[in-house]
């Protein structure tokens, strides 16, 4: 029997712990904007303590001039590294999600889905669960960040009522 099986990221590579990053996009549900989302991951993302902060600096330094030139980060009269630096994380962590967006969407849909299958013991033959991935590939892509996150679980619930009942 086949599943419906997650994609995988395409990881910018330079932080540890993006992979971790990108699946707390799964955790949030309802009426929660995903634009809103992606800024509250990527904020709550950044190091807080200078060992955190500094230790990956050289790593995120094309992000931290980034940050810079965007005016994320202030450069003015009290010049504060660890802000700037902070400011240079939360554009790694905000890129990263974007441009994992079409596989984060598409990972939350399989999630309800399999979570559906699982909860009513259905089991997927391989042609149905190739069926279901070309529906949900081409339903997602119509999702973007100035969506709710629940768009997400009315697509698995549209997918579950058209493919499992």
């Amino acid at each position: 029997m086949a599943e419906l099986t997650v994609r995988e990221y395409d990881l910018i590579g330079t932080l540890d712990n993006e992979t971790i990053v990108l699946d707390k996009f799964e955790e949030f549900s309802g009426t929660q904007c995903i634009g809103e989302i992606i800024r509250e991951i990527a904020e709550s993302a950044i190091p807080l303590y200078n060992r955190g902060v500094w230790g990956k600096v050289p790593d995120i330094q094309e992000y931290i001039e980034n940050a810079i030139s965007e005016g994320l980060a202030d450069t003015s009269n009290n010049v504060d590294l660890i802000r700037i630096f902070q400011s240079g994380y939360y554009v790694y962590y905000n890129r990263s999600l974007y441009k994992n967006l079409e596989n984060l969407v598409y990972n939350k849909i399989v999630s309800e889905i399999n979570e559906h299958l699982a909860k009513n013991d259905i089991e997927l033959t391989e042609e149905k669960a190739e069926e279901i991935d070309e529906e949900i590939e081409s339903r997602c892509s119509d999702v973007d960040n100035n969506d709710y996150i629940e768009r997400c679980e009315e697509i698995a619930k549209e997918i579950i009522e058209e493919y499992l009942q």
